[in-house]
């Protein structure tokens, strides 16, 4: 295979299966067999979905360490997949549904240099947003200052004039066409 079947960017995954595994470092991890069903093509609530052309089986891992910050991390990953579990023994619960998974394109190392390779996760969720707080009065404000500003915008614009270089003086020499 010459690089990545499938595009970078958000999909739609089956989940097939899972196992609880150590990763090389140590720390516990979840794989997840999951499905491609196809790629999502906006942000939208209404979001279309191309179908994959094949729907190949990808593994994804929510590797966990022991920091609060990475079981924290973990646990929005697996709530936004679906899962609403209190014990990871009912984590069975997600085979068969499906959900979000983001595909990357990465660089291999090693002796994998020089190759692409897609990197699967489950995204967290979005984040919630604070509404903008604007300062009263600040429109009185700009109006001064941007008075007349405001009012020539809509008249066309003629760009000034640059002033014409002097004449060289007679007798003078320019000496940077001297090819030595």
């Amino acid at each position: 295979m010459s690089g990545p079947y499938y595009r970078e960017g958000r999909h739609v995954v089956e989940v097939l299966e899972h196992a609880f595994q150590k990763s090389t470092n140590g720390n516990w991890m979840i794989v997840f067999k999951v499905k491609v069903i196809g790629q999502v093509e906006t942000s939208l609530p209404d979001r279309p979905i191309e179908q994959a052309a094949n729907q190949y089986e990808r593994n994804i891992r929510v590797v966990i360490t022991d920091k609060e910050e990475s079981k924290d991390y973990a646990m929005l990953k697996l709530r936004n997949a679906g899962w609403q579990g209190e014990k990871f023994e009912a984590l069975h619960e997600l085979h068969g549904t499906q959900c979000e998974a983001s595909c990357e394109h990465r660089e291999g190392t090693g002796d994998n240099s020089g190759k692409v390779f897609e990197s699967w996760d489950f995204p967290l969720p979005m984040r919630e947003s604070k509404p903008l707080e604007g300062m009263a009065g600040a429109e009185k404000s700009l109006n001064a200052l941007f008075g007349k500003t405001l009012k020539n915008s809509n008249k066309p614009v003629t760009p000034k004039a640059e002033p014409k270089p002097e004449p060289a003086a007679v007798g003078a020499h320019d000496d940077s066409e001297i090819p030595f």
